[in-house]
């Protein structure tokens, strides 16, 4: 009986590589295309979201509080992103707090949502200018600036 089992334990480890492949495959990462604001918010406007029209340099909302949120599109995939306010970078002041993959019909990730937050004292203007970095040669693509009102601020 025991020669019996090792023959056929023997005989799965000659054939099972024949039915399996050693290697897996994966289609290349999509290059990143677009960069976009398409949402903003802040903790004063208790965190209801603004859409942002992609032809729109400007929220229409005033926003008020300590903290701006941005939800910010990359279509394809970006190795990073840069960010700024009136020519200052503000990356390290930045949190990317949440993202969402955005998904194809073949299942494969074609772009992401990032949601960033930012404290609004760490903004020198009411001006935020993201760039993506294309993840294959590093290729900046930027989004149109985003402006906002702060409430309170003098027009």
């Amino acid at each position: 009986m025991k020669k019996i089992i090792a023959l056929f334990l023997l005989i799965s480890l000659v054939v099972a590589p024949l039915f399996f492949k050693d290697s897996a495959s994966a289609a290349t990462a999509p290059r990143l295309t677009e960069v976009r604001v398409v949402a903003i918010t802040s903790d004063g406007n208790d965190f209801v979201w603004e859409n942002i029209p992609s032809n729109s340099l400007k929220a229409s909302k005033p926003l008020k509080g300590d903290t701006l949120y941005l939800k910010v599109l990359f279509m394809g995939y970006p190795k990073g992103y840069l960010i700024n306010s009136g020519g200052v970078n503000i990356y390290p002041s930045t949190t990317r707090y949440d993202t969402d993959y955005i998904v194809g019909r073949d299942r494969i990730v074609k772009g992401y949502y990032y949601y960033l937050k930012i404290p609004m004292d760490k903004l020198p203007t009411n001006t935020v200018n993201i760039t993506g970095l294309d993840h294959l040669l590093g290729t900046p693509i930027s989004a149109m600036p985003i402006s906002f009102d702060r409430e309170g601020d003098e027009q």
